[in-house]
Order: structure tokens, then C-alpha cells, then sequence
């Protein structure tokens, strides 16, 4: 699953200590069911040239699962079950994680793949 903002942020690009400004994509690379209900993803931040801006591991505890859901329910596929709804709610949070990371707003992000 990727995304791509749909303007430009800054962002210092690893290793260098001028901040970058232009255009992101964000990758889920993994992700993790935990036992307790909640979630771990392991995503990627790069500029358009593919070049690595971030890495990270994301957790979310059941309840913050519980609130995501509720927050964003009314956006999702109506009937869809299994992992199918869980990578959809899992994209819904990596907008909102891309979002707060580069202090945009959510609707300046789209979905690439």
C-alpha cells in the first residue's frame, strides 16, 4: 500500500542535515496483528526520486485500533471482513500517520497503490 502527498513537505532526507522540500511517498511494508487486538506496521517514507527519507515501526494498541474504527467506519468498503478490512483500516491509519507526520491535512495525501 502506498501513498504520495499531493503537495510539498519538508523533510530532512536521512544522513544529510538540510531539509528537503517536494513531493513523499509513504509504504506500509509490513503488518503485524498483535495478540492483545492491536496493530504493528513497519512503513517507509521516500522522496519521488525514491530516495529514503524515513523509516519507522508504527504500534497501535487495541484501543486505538477501537477509536480508528470508530473514527473512520463510515469511510470504509461496506461488508468487507478479514484481511481485506484490516489492510483497509490499517491504509486509513497510515493517512492519518502521514498526515501528522509532515503537519499536513489528510486530504493533501492520496493513495498511489
Amino acid at each position: 500500500m502506498k501513498l504520495k502527498t499531493k503537495v510539498n513537505v519538508t523533510c530532512s532526507v536521512n544522513g544529510e542535515v538540510a531539509p528537503d522540500s517536494g513531493k513523499v511517498i509513504g509504504a506500509i511494508l509490513t503488518i503485524v496483528p498483535l495478540s492483545n487486538g492491536g496493530l504493528k506496521a513497519n512503513i517507509e517514507y521516500q522522496k519521488e526520486d525514491l530516495t529514503p527519507l524515513l523509516s519507522k515501526t508504527v504500534t497501535y494498541s487495541a484501543e486505538e485500533v477501537e477509536t480508528l474504527y470508530n473514527a473512520i467506519k463510515s469511510e470504509l468498503t461496506p461488508n468487507l471482513n478479514g484481511v481485506l478490512a484490516i489492510n483497509e483500516q490499517v491504509l486509513f491509519a497510515f493517512v492519518i500517520e502521514m498526515a501528522q507526520t509532515f503537519s499536513i491535512a489528510t486530504s493533501q495525501i492520496e493513495i498511489i497503490a
